[in-house]
Order: C-alpha cells, then structure tokens, then sequence
C-alpha cells in the first residue's frame, strides 16, 4: 500500500476494527463452538455412529448460527 502511494486515511480505515465488532465476532464464534459441542455430547450420546450423526451435526451448528443472527438482530447498532 506504502508503495502504491495510498493516503494515510484510508489505509487506517482498512486497517483499523473497532471494538464493537470484534466482540460480535467473539460471540459469534462462542456461540458456534458451543453449539458444536453440544451437537458432539449428543451424538456420543447415540453411537453407532451413521447418517443420523451428520443430521445432529448440522441442526446442532445451524442452531448456533441461528443464535448468532439473532444476537446481532437484537444487538446491532
């Protein structure tokens, strides 16, 4: 960027992030990993594993992404 001679400012808004969003991404990915794992206790719960794990699986991280969507509805600025 230095080299391409692209003004101070706008290299500081590329390169800054401001707090607020950061922390969205904290609780996103704390949200995620949580549901995730719960998704894992479940399916140790029913072994054998098989296709029915996969299905638990995915309801268990699209659960946690449907969280994170309603936090940052209710959340967001």
């Amino acid at each position: 960027m230095l080299e391409k001679d692209i003004s101070e400012r706008v290299v500081a808004s590329i390169l800054q992030k401001d707090s607020y969003s950061a922390k969205h991404i904290s609780v996103k990915w704390v949200l995620i990993l949580m549901a995730t794992g719960i998704g894992l206790f479940i399916t140790n719960q029913y072994l054998p594993l098989g296709i029915h794990s996969i299905g638990i699986m995915t309801i268990s991280i699209a659960i946690g992404f449907l969280c994170n969507a309603l936090y940052l509805n209710r959340f967001s600025k």
